[in-house]
């Protein structure tokens, strides 16, 4: 069997918080001599994940947030006195940032697929493959904790927790699952969300009076098909008149839709004996007793983070082993 495994990497980095830290040398600033380190619990979770997903018959692409450019610049055109999309997080902790671009460049030079796509989110990016080579393999698994991407769940698509918070949503528990306690029919998240909003991206929800002509327009019958966010556009759109600000909401509710050329998978080689350098320098589970590893690029990369990090807090001079 072919499967396509797609991985939100900042949700495992966040996931991965804890007392791991990469440590090399000594500091000193105004507190004295300590050790040089980085907190690395995110990237040694997004090793054990690769350990535990890297067999033949299967394709891991990891898939990184950028700036939500389009979204941005279309929420600020419908709500000019908002706070914008997204717009009550706070910012990511540092050592968050850091790990982030410390994982990406690990999962490229131990010659994984990684997408990080200038203007899109990682959910879009994830939509994307989905919609481009759903075809393509037996079984498409999709590791992610976000409600948004349920819609894209089906005869041969899944969701997987990234931790024990998350849930696994298939086609057979989609309705009972979606909301605990509830019936949801199915595919019909995204309607939801365009009706009631979507607080956590701080998105608001549409008009009543667009609500009441868009549930007269969909019939229950019709609701399997509201995962086709081409085919459910055209309905809001028809039951609304094109209203500006009902649309509006949609786009910023359904993922958007990335360019082939820019999400196209090509084979990689996987680079072993780099891949347990890395794991043995972070305690990777599967590696925490393994010999010490040597590994010129990965000691380059480990050291850039590592003064970058320091950087970050201060530190006055570097020590390194």
């Amino acid at each position: 069997m072919s499967i396509l495994r797609l991985f939100d990497v900042s949700q495992y980095i966040f996931s991965g918080e804890g007392n791991k830290v990469i440590c090399s040398g000594v500091i000193e600033d105004q507190y004295g001599y300590r050790a040089c380190k980085m907190p690395c619990g995110g990237i040694a979770y997004l090793m054990n994940v690769i350990y535990e997903y890297l067999h033949n018959d299967t394709d891991l692409v990891f898939c990184f947030d950028s700036i939500p450019s389009y979204k941005r610049e279309l929420y600020k055109r419908l709500f000019p006195n908002g706070s914008g999309y997204k717009g009550n997080r706070p910012k990511k902790p540092e050592y968050i940032t850091l790990q982030l671009q410390l994982a990406k460049e690990i999962i490229q030079q131990i010659g994984l697929s990684t997408f990080a796509i200038e203007g899109y989110e990682a959910d879009d990016i994830i939509a994307s493959l989905v919609r481009y080579y759903k075809n393509e393999y037996e079984k498409i698994i999709i590791h992610n904790n976000d409600s948004d991407m349920y819609y894209l769940v089906s005869d041969n698509v899944e969701i997987v927790p990234v931790n024990r918070i998350g849930k696994t949503v298939t086609l057979n528990n989609w309705e009972t699952t979606v909301m605990p306690g509830n019936i949801t029919p199915y595919n019909t998240i995204t309607i939801n969300k365009i009706i009631y909003g979507e607080a956590g991206d701080n998105i608001p929800y549409i008009k009543k009076e667009m609500a009441d002509k868009i549930m007269k327009m969909i019939p229950k019958e019709l609701y399997h098909k509201c995962g086709n966010h081409i085919l459910l556009r055209k309905w809001v759109s028809n039951a609304v008149n094109d209203d500006e600000r009902t649309m509006g909401i949609f786009d910023l509710v359904a993922p958007l839709i990335i360019p082939y050329e820019q999400v196209e998978i090509y084979e990689t080689e996987f680079n072993k004996e780099l891949y347990e350098y890395y794991a043995s320098i972070v305690s990777c589970k599967y590696f925490k007793n393994y010999p010490y590893l040597v590994s010129d690029i990965g000691e380059e990369t480990i050291r850039k983070y590592l003064e970058k990090y320091n950087e970050t807090t201060q530190i006055t001079r570097h020590f390194f082993s």
